[in-house]
């Protein structure tokens, strides 16, 4: 059996809900150019054969990507893919990943605008990510029944492998990402995960990682770039969202679920967090208590 308890990378993207949708694939020729979607949402591209630029629309920024590269924008930072000279034949596969949970995402919003990955790689994640890529390709260009939902599905995937690879390369930004790369920090964020009701303190989570109190506390807001029971807090606010506004859970049983010592302790807490209180959430997402 499979232990999933310290899997916090899994929790978090089960709890903000990801789905992932592919909205391009074509073959290029001579010269062209492909200006990205204006929505909001983090997206990617798979370059199947041939070779392309990609270019970043405010700072100039641009990359070459050859036949297997991955290109992921967290954020789809307004870009511009375009043939590059000497491709005579390119193949892309486009898509974008979404989550149901609005405000921060603990994710995304720690990775750098543009993340290339490298079609060749040696590890065994970039195997696995060379794979699911070629698989991808494959499923595209036949278009067999049920082709869309196997490409959704599989995209989803894809982010996973993207962000482990993205993981053996050190995380550049200070979040979560860079937290589950630090041995130790990672022990005291699975914790957290894995309890999120408990009434945690530093000290607690500091023996949790093996560390003392002033050595992890400093650690923990380095790595992650917020100290320990702050990171708590937000993890307990994405919980709460979205067991009020999906499952229509009550306030009181959110409160009692997370730990807190009464109602309006948890009425304080969300709205400092959200900027709006449980009933706003529930609105803003047309949502009720049952």
């Amino acid at each position: 059996m499979i232990d999933r308890s310290d899997d916090v990378l899994s929790a978090i993207l089960a709890t903000i809900r990801l789905r992932a949708r592919i909205y391009h694939h074509a073959s290029f020729c001579g010269d062209w150019a492909l200006d990205s979607p204006q929505e909001r949402r983090a997206s990617f591209h798979i370059v199947g054969s041939g070779r392309c630029r990609l270019e970043l629309a405010a700072t100039g920024q641009s990359v070459s990507l050859a036949a297997g590269d991955l290109a992921l924008l967290p954020r789809n930072t307004p870009h511009r893919l375009s043939g590059d000279a000497g491709a005579a034949f390119t193949t892309l596969l486009c898509g974008y990943f979404e989550f149901s949970l609005g405000g921060s995402n603990p994710i995304l919003d720690t990775l750098p605008d543009l993340i290339v990955l490298p079609g060749e790689c040696d590890s065994s994640s970039g195997a696995q990510l060379a794979s699911l890529s070629t698989l991808m390709l494959s499923e595209a260009d036949r278009l067999q029944t049920g082709s869309r939902i196997a490409l959704d599905r599989l995209a989803e995937v894809l982010l996973v492998f993207m962000l482990r690879r993205y993981l053996e390369g050190a995380a550049e930004r200070p979040g979560v990402l860079a937290g589950l790369a630090d041995q130790r920090i990672a022990r005291a964020l699975a914790a957290v995960h894995r309890e999120p009701e408990r009434a945690w303190q530093v000290a607690t989570l500091a023996a949790v990682a093996g560390m003392s109190r002033t050595a992890f506390a400093q650690r923990f807001a380095a790595v992650v770039g917020q100290p320990p029971l702050s990171y708590l807090c937000v993890w307990r606010m994405l919980l709460a969202e979205r067991w009020l506004a999906e499952e229509g859970a009550s306030v009181a049983a959110v409160a009692e679920r997370l730990g807190y010592a009464s109602e309006t302790a948890f009425r304080k807490a969300f709205k400092r967090s959200r900027g709006m209180g449980p009933g706003g959430i529930r609105r803003q997402r047309g949502t009720a208590p049952p």
